[in-house]
């Protein structure tokens, strides 16, 4: 075989593989890469239970202190057997979501697919695995369109990513090196800004599934006490910082509360019904150093999810029966 045409070969051969590569189906349970530090100075949403960074058991006291006992995660698989759902958001929705396929609901966005071969799929979740999508995914119809071209979902569980536009400079950048160049993980965002951005999202949600119930899940709080290192003294100073233009965009419980106002003015503007996490204060479920994540209330969350769009009931041997409203 000439030279050239083995290069034409190799090519042809590493695009094939490139092609059958994208058509594998997402998998989205990876082993987390767990904070091993003693100081707990690094974010980590899957803490490991009994670790340095977190206390598993003092969650689970706390929750049932609050009167906000675990969710039978078991369940919300059959809770949602008979529900499509778009779920949107930033890394606090895509746990969410990731939970709901690992309890046995079927990804079924349909990437790639016309819209009738799409909406085929029939029940399950459909997310998308990048933690921030939905900043593009509101701004490019091309992007949504290569996404899922499915209109016909029951629910749409969103939130405009708001953690990704809370600033905590200098210790949280804009953006961190990769391996191919700087990584953008978060925008340095004004108040107005988010507002104008988050009704522009809204109103692309709304339109582009109107017979969908929406709901709209607040933004996490902040447990800045949680926070180590850098994190914490950026905390610190920020808190002294009243006069600045950006106090009330920090990432702390100031920053989430400017986010949550106006998500709570979107919603009422836009008819979508707002999910509030609970998590505020609740420090003894996010990890040290991390402060933002809250897994072990997410089956808590999902089922509170379930009882704004799922119609069913409970019988006294534990089994589901869905009824009609």
């Amino acid at each position: 075989m000439g030279r050239g045409r083995l290069a034409a070969w190799l090519l042809a051969a590493a695009c094939a593989k490139e092609k059958v590569w994208k058509a594998r189906p997402f998998r989205p349970v990876r082993v987390p890469a767990y904070n091993n530090s003693q100081t707990c100075d690094k974010a980590d949403p899957f803490p490991r239970d009994g670790g340095p960074c977190y206390d598993r058991r003092a969650c689970l006291a706390e929750l049932e202190k609050r009167g906000q006992g675990r969710q039978d995660a078991s369940r919300l698989a059959a809770l949602f057997r008979n529900t499509s759902m778009l779920v949107l958001g930033d890394s606090v929705n895509l746990y969410r979501a990731k939970r709901l396929e690992r309890a046995g609901l079927q990804r079924n966005c349909g990437e790639g697919l016309g819209r009738a071969e799409a909406e085929a799929k029939g029940k399950g979740v459909c997310y998308h695995p990048h933690n921030n999508f939905v900043h593009t995914w509101c701004a490019s119809e091309e992007r949504r369109e290569k996404f899922s071209q499915r209109r016909d979902f029951d629910v749409v569980f969103w939130n405009y990513g708001g953690l990704h536009r809370l600033h905590l400079l200098p210790a949280r950048p804009i953006t961190v090196p990769g391996p191919r160049g700087p990584i953008q993980i978060g925008t340095l965002t004004t108040s107005q800004e988010y507002k104008e951005g988050l009704e522009t999202c809204a109103k692309v949600v709304s339109e582009r599934y109107p017979t969908a119930k929406i709901v709209y899940v607040l933004t996490n709080d902040v447990c800045s006490q949680n926070f180590a290192g850098p994190y914490a003294a950026a905390a610190r100073t920020w808190a002294t910082k009243l006069n600045d233009p950006m106090y009330d965009m920090q990432m702390t419980s100031v920053g989430v509360q400017t986010l949550r106002s106006h998500e709570r003015a979107m919603a009422r503007l836009m008819g979508h019904t707002v999910l509030d996490p609970q998590n505020d204060g609740l420090c003894a479920c996010t990890a040290k150093g991390d402060g933002r994540h809250y897994v072990d209330t997410d089956p808590r969350t999902l089922g509170r999810l379930a009882d704004l769009v799922v119609s069913y009931r409970l019988k006294p041997d534990g089994r589901i029966v869905f009824v009609n409203r």
